[in-house]
């Protein structure tokens, strides 16, 4: 299951819709979101007293539901001792959360039998244990702690057993928002403003919801290549305008799908800048992505004050001694594993490179990161990609969509648009 932000598909899509021309699409499509993240519904906690009653073992999960795109779940593991000796840990699992981290109420002394340290509570003492993990579907996930009065004699003394579970379920989705909602941004023509909208994937009809140049508030930002949709709350649109004479902007506007009113982000940034981009994604977290036209990572948080684009150095090519700036058209998307697919073309031909999520992590202007290289799209101007909800890729030109194979970069299956 792939959250929203990785569905987006972006580029020049030639259609005609009622009396307007529309020369570019960009596409971001809402899938498995809310509009609203509604208050947390707190889980009761799920207690278990061990098979011999020398410990009690609680956990609780942060919130008993997620929203419709998925959310952060915090685990609370508390274990008691109820007898007035050592309780020695013998395992200690969670069979879908696997990192535990201990808080507090853990001690440990050496075991000559084992060779090493071993963890155990004091006497009529309390550990505590957290684990957090993101849920993006229905999750029963179930603790198992096992635990003895010692071990000696390459022997396990007292040892007894106790299980703890939680659910956590995934709100409905809310209606108008399904997984056959895309919105879109158009590019404008000589005679005619962009747009914000929604596409059909059924039929391919486009319904425009917003003029571009009156959201900017500029008559000469009247459209855009770039644009993102929140994952974790859909009624926020970004998008990067693109000036009349078709110069990438650096800024990005936040456009609020209910209000219908668009709120500049970024206005200490320059205008014309190397920031100026084709390319937009938003992560799992709701950070937005770009890679320039001149080949630098940006990432902004749409929620800091003051919000800017900040360089995470200039992306290197893993085949070739240019940067990504050498292939200035082309756009990004986050895959389910928080792989940045990036797609650079020239007038002719396209080329899919990747980020993974450990070098975005790692990204700086110190420690530049160099983009894989994974294969030759074809011939083409390739200037959209997307992931669907099951995880399959697709890539677009002016003309047509097509699957991709991101193991290779490959297209296939093209048809027109």
């Amino acid at each position: 299951m792939h959250a929203p932000h990785r569905f987006s598909l972006r580029g020049k899509i030639k259609k005609i819709v009622a009396a307007w021309t529309v020369t570019a699409l960009a596409l971001a499509g809402v899938i498995m979101v809310s509009t609203d993240i509604a208050a947390p519904t707190y889980a009761q906690a799920d207690t278990h007293n061990s098979d011999d009653g020398d410990f009690t073992l609680t956990k609780q999960a942060s919130a008993s539901t997620v929203p419709w795109g998925g959310g952060d779940i915090t685990y609370t593991y508390t274990i008691v001792n109820n007898t007035y000796g050592k309780q020695y840990f013998r395992e200690f699992s969670d069979d879908k959360c696997p990192n535990l981290q201990m808080v507090s109420g853990v001690e440990s002394e050496w075991n000559g039998w084992l060779f090493r340290r071993i963890n155990y509570i004091p006497a009529r003492g309390t550990a505590v244990y957290t684990c957090t993990q993101r849920i993006t579907q229905t999750t029963t996930n179930t603790v198992t702690l096992e635990m003895g009065d010692k071990y000696s004699w390459w022997t396990w003394e007292g040892l007894s057993t106790a299980t703890a579970t939680e659910l956590v379920t995934r709100d409905a989705p809310p209606s108008g928002f399904t997984c056959d909602d895309i919105w879109y941004s158009s590019n404008h023509s000589a005679t005619y403003p962009g747009a914000i909208g929604t596409i059909d994937t059924s039929t391919g009809n486009v319904s425009p919801v917003a003029n571009i140049a009156q959201q900017t508030g500029y008559n000469n930002l009247r459209g855009s290549a770039a644009m993102a949709v929140d994952p974790n709350n859909p009624r926020y649109i970004y998008f990067s305008p693109r000036q009349y004479t078709s110069s990438e902007a650096a800024w990005v506007y936040r456009y609020d799908i209910q209000d219908d009113e668009s709120t500049l982000l970024n206005p200490s940034d320059t205008y014309y800048s190397d920031i100026s981009t084709v390319r937009l994604a938003a992560d799992a977290d709701g950070i937005l992505w770009t890679v320039s036209s001149g080949g630098v990572l940006y990432r902004m948080d749409p929620s800091a004050a003051p919000t800017t684009w900040e360089s995470r150095g200039t992306v290197g090519r893993s085949n070739s001694s240019s940067n990504m700036g050498s292939l200035g058209s082309g756009d990004i998307a986050f895959d389910g594993n928080g792989t940045l697919f990036i797609i650079g073309s020239t007038g002719s031909n396209g080329y899919l490179y990747s980020l993974s999520a450990e070098q975005l992590a790692a990204a700086s202007t110190a420690n530049p990161p160099t983009a894989t290289y994974v294969g030759h799209m074809g011939s083409g101007q390739y200037n959209g990609i997307a992931f669907d909800n099951a995880g399959n890729a697709y890539a677009s030109t002016s003309s047509q969509i097509c699957s991709l194979d991101v193991s290779t970069g490959t297209t296939s299956f093209c048809k027109s648009i």
